[in-house]
């Protein structure tokens, strides 16, 4: 199983159901980027989970700058 699949993996397992969908979506994104920079072997599934799951939950949080200010 590759680090992408696991991850995918970890992300049904570990994140509401509702939510998953737009959690892997990012994941992917993530992950391309990662890819891109020579760096997606370099964290194990647990810890990118972890991070992917905080960068998801910080851009979507709605309490933003722009989102307060309409800019």
């Amino acid at each position: 199983m590759t680090a992408g699949a696991s991850l995918l993996d970890l992300i049904g397992e570990r994140t509401e159901a509702e939510r998953a969908p737009a959690v892997r979506a990012f994941a992917k994104a993530f992950l391309r980027r990662l890819a891109a920079d020579g760096s997606v072997g370099e964290l194990p599934p647990e810890a990118l989970l972890r991070e992917i799951v905080g960068a998801f939950e910080f851009a979507s949080a709605g309490n933003s700058y722009a989102s307060r200010t309409g800019r």
